[in-house]
């Protein structure tokens, strides 16, 4: 079983050093104990590399006065029927930002291993690598991405049938 969420730091998102903070965080090598991280849209190196790469289209389109990032957390049950493998976690990570990437924007994950429950963190950059357009936020575009995953889900076999708990709705929870 696994959920899916939208976060929400306490971090203001309008803050100069908001990107690196939170590329900062989900790239902890103490949390990503295995080094699975990955992302699309960007070279991947090291941690100031990658962060100045999403700054450069943040830059690039003179959208600084705008929330640059979604964080989206994908967070797999202990205790379900199904061990999941932090490379399987990896590979389904990768799937699931697909969608993201398809729409040309840049994307990072990685696989936290530092708790009692296997989880990704994903970042999706707002600005458009293509036009500058912006990632519209709503419910829609959140059900399309939630119904995204719970399909790689059930191609890991990881959902059956109508679980009401698997995908939450939309919930914002402080980091």
């Amino acid at each position: 079983m696994a959920i899916f969420k939208q976060v929400e730091s306490g971090i203001n998102p309008y803050a100069e050093d908001y990107m690196a903070t939170k590329i900062a965080y989900i790239l902890r090598p103490e949390a990503i104990l295995s080094n699975y991280w990955g992302g699309y849209g960007f070279v991947k190196g090291t941690l100031q590399e990658v962060t100045k790469q999403f700054y450069i289209v943040r830059n690039l389109y003179h959208k600084s006065n705008y929330i640059p990032l979604r964080h989206f957390v994908l967070s797999f049950d202990p205790y379900y029927e199904y061990d999941i493998t932090p490379f399987q976690a990896y590979q389904i990570a990768k799937k699931v930002c697909k969608i993201f990437a398809d729409a040309q924007y840049q994307v990072i994950f990685s696989v936290h291993e530092n708790t009692n429950h296997l989880h990704v963190h994903v970042l999706v950059n707002t600005i458009d690598l293509t036009n500058g357009m912006l990632y519209n936020c709503d419910m829609h575009n959140f059900y399309a991405v939630r119904d995204h995953v719970k399909f790689v889900l059930q191609s890991y076999r990881l959902w059956y049938g109508n679980r009401p708990l698997l995908l939450h709705k939309l919930s914002l929870i402080h980091i």
